[in-house]
């Protein structure tokens, strides 16, 4: 481990420690939407969620002394708070609820294609022409998850819908975790007021829609979406995105598609033969990606 620090940098090493710990919380998340949203309404099952990522990020509040925490600005942290934790998982949870859970999934969580190109503009990426190479066909495969003919033809489904939603929680997560390292301001005060705003819209949304409160396995696992992959596994990825501020540690993310498919095709879930191509194609865009990253650093 000492060699491992002195040769690679111990910041960095930390950095990708957070970054495992949060891609395992995330690659449950999906599975464990296909059996709630079975269950229970988007808006409730979203509820759940931030009412349990606000807990996490308000005792941590509380319980943590932060003495030299420094806030550049407040605005600053509220609008990359709404952006990364709001934005990313009501997104994404609009997806998996009108669109194809896996099929979403992997547009959902193909992020660091998008994160790709940020590095590249930034100057701080190694060969960036053959990250932008790879990048590009990343996104021709998403264009193949999403259906060649839809995107040709220009024909709008419920599930057309779905991936429009997916495809906008991808980006907010990739300008979030490009966003968090640079920020300046400590993870729980970007985390909190996005936990707050989330959870102030999906009340309002849950009041107006429907609820349902009698199945006490399918509330716990809403719960469980808010206190693990979002509350606890934002604040690890936020902590690694800040331990590498190159943004280089982002481009790990291509691990959450691939564990998180597997979960949900060993859980049942079918593709298509055409959305079966385009998912290799991004994962092999993603994890060659990653591993270019992890190589340099």
């Amino acid at each position: 481990m000492i060699n491992l620090f002195v040769v690679v940098g111990k910041e960095i090493v930390i950095a990708y420690l957070f970054a495992f710990c949060a891609i395992a919380l995330w690659s449950t998340n999906a599975v464990t939407a296909s059996f709630v949203l079975q269950i229970l309404p988007v808006e409730q099952v979203q509820f759940l969620q931030f009412l349990g990522a606000f807990l996490v990020f308000a005792v941590l509040r509380k319980t943590l002394i932060q003495a030299d925490q420094k806030s550049k600005s407040s605005k600053t942290a509220w609008l990359l708070g709404i952006i990364g934790l709001t934005g990313t998982m009501i997104f994404q949870y609009i997806a998996f609820a009108i669109g194809p859970i896996t099929e979403s999934n992997i547009i959902a969580y193909a992020w660091p294609l998008i994160a790709t190109i940020f590095v590249i503009l930034t100057g701080t990426a190694h060969r960036p022409l053959l990250l932008l190479c790879l990048a590009i066909v990343g996104f021709l495969g998403a264009c193949l998850v999403i259906g060649g003919n839809q995107i040709i033809q220009l024909k709008f489904t419920t599930n057309s819908y779905g991936f429009i939603a997916a495809i906008a929680s991808a980006l907010c997560m990739a300008v979030y975790s490009f966003g968090i390292g640079r920020s300046g301001t400590s993870a729980n005060d970007v985390l909190l007021p996005g936990a707050i705003v989330g959870l102030i819209i999906t009340a309002i949304w849950c009041f107006l829609g429907e609820s349902y409160w009698e199945n006490q396995w399918a509330l716990i696992a809403g719960f469980y979406l808010g206190v693990g992959p979002m509350g606890i596994g934002f604040l690890f990825w936020s902590w690694a995105m800040q331990k590498d501020p190159s943004g280089n540690t982002a481009l790990l993310g291509f691990l959450t598609p691939i564990t998180s498919t597997s979960l949900l095709l060993l859980n049942g879930e079918v593709m298509d033969t055409t959305s079966i191509i385009g998912t290799v194609i991004v994962l092999g865009c993603c994890t060659l990606i990653g591993l270019r990253s992890s190589q340099v650093n």
